[in-house]
């Protein structure tokens, strides 16, 4: 477990990991993204990834919020069948978001949004579950 002013980061198994947010000041997201940045050699060799980010804690998300994960999500990653579920009130902003990012199929991935920590991590375990796809080159 990481803990760093504003967030915690666990890391369940190999690149299974659940950021539970207390806060969104710059200073929390900046040192979020440090994390991130310290890690990314090894994520972006990951087979796959599957993150939780619980941000309960936010009312609605900042231009910097946005940026931030934006900048995360959109970085080169080699893994395949990759996961993202946001943990988030239920609200009417966040009913929006939900759709918006049911429409989000990203590269090699796909995010959901949840108001319920055990939906979430449930789709998530699902994910291991799946086999990773055989690579073009093995394929006979």
């Amino acid at each position: 477990m990481t803990e760093a002013p504003g967030f915690q980061l666990f890391e369940h198994e190999p690149f299974f990991y659940e950021v539970i947010f207390a806060n969104f000041k710059r200073s929390t997201l900046d040192a979020w993204l440090a994390d991130v940045d310290m890690r990314y050699p090894a994520m972006k060799e990951a087979p796959r990834i599957l993150t939780l980010y619980d941000l309960r804690a936010m009312m609605s998300f900042t231009p910097y919020a946005v940026h931030a994960f934006w900048g995360v999500i959109k970085r080169e990653y080699k893994a395949t069948d990759s996961r993202i579920a946001f943990l988030v009130r239920q609200n009417l902003i966040n009913v929006r978001l939900r759709y918006a990012v049911a429409r989000y199929r990203g590269r090699n991935g796909a995010g959901q949004v949840f108001f319920d920590r055990d939906e979430a991590f449930a789709w998530l375990r699902a994910g291991l579950s799946e086999p990773l796809p055989v690579p073009t080159q093995l394929r006979g």
